[in-house]
C-alpha cells in the first residue's frame, strides 16, 4: 500500500483519479448489469424505438449508444446519491479504460466535452465542507451549484431542466496562496460568511463544472468532501434494493433526455439557431445558442461567433438524442484552444459531413442530422447580445465555402488534420491519466 499522503503538501495526480470514483464506477457497473436495470432497458428501448428520431439514419445510429450511456449514467447517479456519506462522482464522460476495467459512457443533455462534470449528493438537514485546490493551471470556468434533482435521473415536467438553488463561481472564493480552499454547505444564510452556501429545502446535490478552454494545460480542481454533522445517518444501503432505485431511475432518466430536445432544439428553423440564456444555472449560468442540422452530402453549415470578452466560449455537435459525439477522436467540438481565430477575433466554423479542409470543421461523424450549441460563460450580459454574437449563419455549397469564408481561414492537409486529431486525444487523454490523487 503506498503511503498516505502528507495533508500539507500540494496535492499532486490526477484530480479525477480517485479511489471513491473507481468505487462508485463499480457499484454503477454492478447495478447496470443486474436484472431489474436490464429490464428496465429493455422497456426503454421499446420507449425510444417508438420516437420519431429512431426512424431516421441517424437515430437509428445512435440509438443504441444513447440508451446504454442514459443508463449508466442513472447508474451512476444511483451508486453516489448517498448524502450520508457523500463523495465527489465524476460523470457525464466517454467510455473510458482505465486502471484495468472498461468503464460505459454516460453522455447526455448536450454534455460539453471541454466540461468535467461532478456531483455531490448532499441533503437539507446536513452541514458539509467541499475542500478544494487551484492547480497551477486551472479551468477557464469553474462553477459550483445546487439543484433539486441529479442532472441523470430528472423528474421535472414539460422536458425544463428546474432552476439552481443558489451557487457559486471560482472566481467568487477566497483561496489561500497554496491555491488552497473550502466551501461551507448547510441550511443557514451566509450572514457575512465567506466561501459558505445556504442549502435550501429540496437541495440534493451539488453540481461542479470544470470548463477547460484548453485540454492540453488546464486541469479540473482537485476535490474532497466530508459531511460534518446532521440527523443520524441511516442505516447502510443494501445493493439489492439499489439496484430496483437504479432501475426506477433509468426510466426516469430516459423519459426525461428523450422529451428534452423539443423545448430547446427544435425551436427554430432547421440550420437556424435560438439563443437563450440559461437561468438553470444560477451562478455560473450561460449564454446559448441550439438549433437543429440537417445537410446534404454536398451542405456546409457555416457560423461566426464574436466572443466578446468571454472568458469561455465552445461550441459542439450531439446527436438526435442529446448525447456528445465522439469528441476524444473527432473534432465534434471546438473549444478556444482548439481553433483558428480570425484576423479580427472572431472564429468561424463549419459543419459537413465530409471533410472540407478547413481547421474549424465540426465533424459530425457521419449523422446527417444532429443538434449544435454554442456555450459563452464568464460574460457580460450588456455585451453578450445574439445581434452582437452571431455574425454571420449560413447553409452553402461545400463548393462555395470558398466565397463565404474569411481570406484568412486556415485550411489543412490530410497530414495536419491527423496530426491536429493525434494532438487532441493526447490533450484528452490527461483526464484518464493513471496516478492517483493525493486528495482522497
Amino acid at each position: 500500500m503506498p503511503a498516505d499522503p502528507d495533508p500539507t503538501a500540494a496535492p499532486s495526480g490526477n484530480p479525477l483519479a480517485t479511489r471513491d470514483q473507481l468505487a462508485l464506477e463499480d457499484l454503477a457497473m454492478r447495478l447496470h448489469r443486474s436484472q431489474p436495470v436490464r429490464e428496465a432497458i429493455a422497456r426503454c428501448r421499446q420507449l425510444m424505438q417508438a420516437d420519431p428520431r429512431s426512424r431516421t439514419a441517424s437515430g437509428k445510429a445512435t440509438l443504441e449508444v444513447d440508451l446504454n450511456e442514459q443508463s449508466f449514467l442513472a447508474c451512476g447517479v444511483t451508486a453516489a446519491a448517498n448524502p450520508d456519506d457523500p463523495k465527489v462522482y465524476w460523470g457525464l464522460n466517454l467510455p473510458h479504460k482505465w486502471f484495468g476495467r472498461d468503464v460505459a459512457g454516460s453522455r447526455t443533455g448536450i454534455d460539453n466535452p471541454d466540461n468535467v462534470y461532478r456531483m455531490i449528493a448532499i441533503d437539507a438537514q446536513s452541514s458539509y465542507v467541499i475542500t478544494g485546490h487551484v492547480p497551477a493551471i486551472p479551468p477557464a470556468d469553474v462553477s459550483f451549484t445546487i439543484f433539486p434533482v441529479w442532472p441523470g435521473v430528472i423528474d421535472a415536467k414539460g422536458g425544463v431542466f428546474p432552476p439552481a438553488l443558489g451557487g457559486i463561481t471560482l472566481k467568487e472564493l477566497d483561496i489561500d496562496r497554496s491555491g488552497a480552499f473550502t466551501l461551507s454547505l448547510d441550511p443557514s444564510p451566509a450572514a457575512g460568511r465567506r466561501n459558505h452556501l445556504q442549502v435550501k429545502p429540496g437541495a440534493n446535490v451539488v453540481f461542479v463544472r470544470d470548463s477547460m478552454a484548453d485540454w492540453a494545460r488546464e486541469t479540473p480542481l482537485y476535490l474532497s468532501v466530508k459531511r460534518v454533522s446532521g440527523p443520524p445517518v441511516k442505516a447502510p444501503r443494501d445493493e439489492e434494493a439499489l439496484c430496483r432505485v437504479a432501475a426506477e431511475n433509468v426510466e426516469r432518466s430516459v423519459r426525461f433526455w428523450l422529451d428534452l430536445p423539443a423545448h430547446y432544439y427544435y425551436r427554430g428553423e432547421v440550420n437556424r439557431l435560438v439563443t437563450v440564456s440559461n437561468p438553470a444555472f444560477a451562478k455560473g449560468g450561460q449564454f446559448t445558442a441550439n438549433g437543429n442540422l440537417d445537410l446534404g452530402p454536398d451542405e456546409a453549415y457555416v457560423l461566426t461567433l464574436d466572443p466578446l470578452g468571454a472568458d469561455y466560449v465552445s461550441v459542439q455537435l450531439a446527436d438526435l438524442f442529446g448525447s456528445s459525439l465522439d469528441y476524444a477522436h473527432h473534432t465534434a467540438s471546438l473549444g478556444e484552444s482548439q481553433m483558428a481565430p480570425n484576423a479580427d477575433g472572431t472564429i468561424t466554423y463549419v459543419v459537413s459531413l465530409k471533410d472540407p479542409g478547413v481547421y474549424n470543421w465540426l465533424d459530425p461523424v457521419g449523422l446527417d442530422k444532429t443538434l449544435f450549441m454554442f456555450r459563452y460563460q464568464g460574460y457580460d450580459p450588456d455585451r453578450v447580445t445574439p445581434e452582437a454574437a452571431i455574425r454571420l449563419e449560413k447553409t452553402v455549397k461545400v463548393s462555395e465555402l470558398g466565397k463565404v469564408l474569411p481570406r484568412e481561414t486556415r485550411w489543412v492537409t490530410a497530414q495536419e488534420r491527423r496530426e491536429q486529431l493525434a494532438e487532441r486525444l493526447a490533450a484528452y487523454d490527461r483526464r484518464l491519466s493513471e496516478v492517483f490523487s493525493s486528495v482522497q
